[in-house]
């Protein structure tokens, strides 16, 4: 049976091995990514590796990506614990426990107050052997955007082509955004320029729950310099001075709007800005938008007013450290999951 070395060590040391086992076991992660986790301006990402005492091989790997939170307007520093992969031949006897023991045993000194993921069904039971809670439970709603590829999922598609106009004029007249007004000024930006700062500084003096950092630093880094998606920033915007109202973090995916964020500091904003968003998708052909959240969330309320369904898709966050802090009162999107 192989023993193994559990080091915390530069990522760089390990750079081609690691992009080969995103290859192997994370497909579709862009090599981009390695150096883009390394400029996070909450803290480059933390490596802990396994390597094969006889053979020096890596036999897996476990990252931990800094991130600013906001607990009721008290600062902490959580870790994303990601990019766990075990090499194929190491999976019966290997080290994948050990892995999971280095990143609890040293997260406090590290200066994390918790770390949270959002795990897999094949790891579940290992992160919990480790002492992680689940604290959140996440659901995925989408809307369609068109009836057409809906029914076909139901009907056949002879009988879709005859009933869309109806179902379409149904979810018309049913859905918030018909009645929301078509008022205001709305920007696709480019960067998250100083705007974002200003309305980050007057959102957190307000924002009670837990929310995490949107400063425009982070901003940029987190979606506009993603090397993963193209991550695009729809905003509401002042008429005359154009300072922000709110925004959503969206991507769009084949033919799939995928919703990563929604800031907003008014309700009626927040309508507005979905609305619009709304009559993009439908602009660049999308057949669905959809959402992950946590389903306690008052956001679930909202966007099923907006006609946007259940999806049967569900996962869980689970944490370790503190997590009284962040249980029941994260309004937990998409872009808190993996950024």
């Amino acid at each position: 049976m192989p023993k193994f070395r559990i080091i915390k060590a530069d990522p760089l040391e390990y750079k081609a091995r690691i992009v080969r086992f995103w290859q192997e076991y994370l497909p579709g992660t862009p090599p981009e990514r390695f150096d883009w986790m390394r400029t996070n301006p909450a803290g480059p990402a933390i490596w802990f590796f396994a390597i094969d005492e006889k053979t020096s091989t890596l036999a897996g790997a476990i990252s931990l990506m800094p991130k600013d939170i906001l607990v009721n307007g008290r600062p902490m520093r959580a870790g994303i614990m990601g990019d766990y992969m075990i090499g194929s031949r190491y999976r019966v006897f290997g080290p994948a426990l050990d892995l999971q023991r280095a990143v609890t045993k040293d997260f406090s000194d590290l200066g994390f107050s918790f770390i949270y993921t959002v795990p897999n069904q094949a790891s579940i039971k290992i992160i919990e052997r480790m002492g992680f809670v689940e604290v959140l439970r996440l659901r995925t709603l989408v809307k369609p955007v068109k009836a057409l590829p809906y029914l076909k999922k139901y009907v056949n598609p002879a009988v879709a082509r005859l009933t869309a106009p109806v179902a379409e004029l149904a979810m018309k007249i049913r859905s918030r955004e018909t009645y929301v007004a078509s008022d205001g000024v709305f920007e696709e930006v480019e960067e998250a320029d100083g705007r974002f700062d200003r309305f980050w500084r007057d959102f957190k003096a307000d924002h009670m729950g837990v929310t995490g950092e949107q400063g425009s630093s982070y901003l940029q880094w987190k979606y506009f310099n993603n090397p993963v998606k193209n991550f695009r920033i729809l905003a509401c915007v002042e008429d005359g001075d154009g300072g922000l109202l709110g925004y959503i973090c969206f991507a769009v995916n084949n033919d799939k709007m995928e919703i990563h964020d929604i800031v907003a500091r008014e309700e009626r904003h927040a309508d507005k800005l979905l609305k619009q968003l709304i009559i993009k998708a439908g602009r660049e052909r999308c057949k669905y938008i959809s959402i992950m959240l946590s389903e306690k969330s008052p956001w679930v309320k909202r966007l099923k007013a907006f006609l946007f369904l259940d999806a049967n898709s569900h996962a869980s966050v689970y944490c370790y450290g503190d997590m009284d802090a962040v249980a029941e009162k994260w309004h937990f999107f998409e872009g808190e999951r993996n950024i």
